[in-house]
């Protein structure tokens, strides 16, 4: 990746429910940063996940923080979405938790643009 550090994530378009390109609206431009970078086995020889954090998402369900604390992605995922250093300082809370849990229950990762995991976990948070 591009190291440690606060990123933006500035996409312009993200993959809508059609499957057709659409505008970000509100899952675009946000900070991130990576928590830890670990193998993934599953993927076979030198693939690794990134457990990343989020600030200044906008989630639909009301009275949520606009922050996303564990996302594991693929190195593919941040190359389709981090476009520079952020000019920011931000309190990232701890993704440990959510990283423990991971581990424990075996999941997966997420090998969509950073927008898309922004648009997904909002979707299943706000049922």
């Amino acid at each position: 990746m591009r190291g440690d550090g606060i990123w933006r994530n500035s996409e312009k378009t993200k993959k809508g429910k059609s499957g057709i390109t659409e505008p970000v609206q509100k899952t675009g431009n946000h900070n991130l940063t990576i928590q830890t970078i670990e193998p993934f086995p599953g993927l076979g020889d030198g693939a690794l996940v990134f457990h990343i954090s989020l600030i200044g998402t906008c989630l639909k369900k009301p009275g949520l923080q606009p922050l996303i604390s564990h996302a594991p992605v693929l190195q593919e995922s941040l190359d389709a979405s981090v476009t520079h250093p952020a000019n920011a300082q931000a309190d990232f809370l701890s993704a440990d938790a959510g990283i423990t849990r991971w581990r424990e229950d075996k999941r997966g990762v997420f090998t969509l643009p950073v927008a898309d995991v922004v648009s997904i976990i909002d979707d299943v948070s706000a049922s």
